[in-house]
């Protein structure tokens, strides 16, 4: 598929341009808006971190015919007030400043009833392959895929050969360390057996830079109690970074989900991670990519080499109509100069849909962590309010 990392774009204006794409237009626009505010206070002296911004999101969409859809999305997000290192929160650019972006741009290609084509850039949701919205605005990324469904199974193929960062607007080109572009190649599947167990298996590849195997099984009893299981593995080949040239990781997690009654249910995890160094979800280049664990939480993905650890959580949706909240502990360990290292992150979430405004959702997340190793003893608060209209 070389060809493909120059023509993705071109074919999505191709496709505008076709006699389909004029076939009984329809139009729809989605308009959402996030406040954010960030506070993250260093204990051992750094320069604490604080921003404010508001951010707007432009969601259209124009259905040109059954088979075909064209989609657009403008970030835009505005600084409002900061102080201290407020460039490296991932809410403004490198400058200090707000920023304006097309996020996404692309076409989706009905194939019959069993499959689909997108094409064109896009904030994509792989297991393997996916960007993050945990800031104003989310990262994306250009690419190609394929997907579908066969007997019952989910399936899909995807190429990518650049992303964009949250705060950027150019979409890069991913670039191994000898300076040659190269792309990554995912593949997946999941469903359902008859028996109840959700199964979900990806693959991913790009060229000398990693090699990522994701696998998650899941099953809920007859009380309501849910067992969840993630595998990943990686081999990092002689053009990744060099601290993980030509070696390999893996991670392990098991999380059991206890519904205490309707409104309270409390779970377990222990995660893992194995061989020579720690775990990295990254494909290079500007992708921002995220663990679909129970234990990769607000600030920490405990992914450190041989660290394992374990979490207890509860979450309880309080008598309040709308109203939410969250409490988890994660203790680990790992080695660091040959001593045991600990590292522990406390969450509080609380979520609040308000009833008398639909669309408007307010949430407030607070973290404490601390690591032995000094340098990450922080103090963290987030507070967000979405409104989609």
């Amino acid at each position: 598929m070389p060809h493909l990392k120059k023509n993705l774009l071109p074919l999505a204006i191709m496709l505008a341009s076709s006699p389909f794409a004029v076939a009984a237009p329809e139009a729809e626009l989605d308009t959402s808006l996030r406040t954010f505010y960030f506070d993250r206070d260093f204990q051992d002296g750094a320069t604490d971190r604080t921003s404010l911004t508001q951010a707007l999101r432009l969601d259209g969409k124009v259905h040109a015919s059954d088979s075909i859809t064209f989609g657009a999305s403008v970030f835009a997000n505005m600084k409002l007030d900061g102080k201290g290192n407020d460039q490296f929160i991932g809410t403004l650019t490198d400058e200090s400043e707000g920023y304006a972006k097309l996020g996404q741009l692309y076409a989706d290609i009905g194939l019959g009833e069993v499959a689909s084509v997108r094409v064109g850039r896009w904030v994509t949701s792989k297991a393997l392959f996916n960007d993050q919205d945990n800031r104003a605005t989310p990262s994306s990324s250009q690419a190609i895929k394929i997907e579908g469904t066969t007997g019952g199974v989910n399936w899909f193929g995807l190429y990518s050969d650049r992303a964009s960062a949250k705060t950027e607007s150019d979409f890069d080109k991913y670039t191994d360390i000898n300076g040659d572009d190269y792309g990554v190649y995912v593949v997946g599947a999941k469903g359902s057996l008859d028996n109840g167990l959700n199964l979900a298996v990806e693959y991913g590849n790009a060229d000398d830079v990693s090699e990522q195997l994701y696998i998650n099984a899941s099953y809920t009893l007859e009380n309501g109690v849910l067992i969840d299981f993630y595998q990943y593995f990686a081999e990092y080949g002689d053009a990744a970074a060099a601290s993980l040239q030509d070696q390999d990781s893996s991670l392990t997690n098991v999380a059991v989900r206890f519904p205490v009654n309707e409104d309270l249910k409390v779970t377990l995890s222990y995660q893992g991670v194995g061989g020579d160094v720690g775990y990295n979800t990254s494909w290079g280049g500007n992708d921002d990519h995220y663990f679909m664990t129970w234990n990769s939480i607000q600030y920490s993905d405990f992914n450190r080499q041989d660290e394992d650890s374990y979490q207890i959580r509860a979450d309880y949706n309080t008598p309040i109509q709308g109203l939410s909240v969250m409490a988890r502990h994660v203790e680990g360990e790992f080695k660091s100069g040959g001593q045991d290292q600990d590292h522990s992150e406390t969450n509080f979430d609380a979520k609040y849909a308000v009833p008398s405004m639909k669309g408007l959702n307010l949430r407030a997340r607070y973290a404490v962590v601390r690591v032995d190793t000094g340098g990450e003893d922080i103090n963290e608060l987030r507070l967000i309010a979405d409104y989609a209209f």
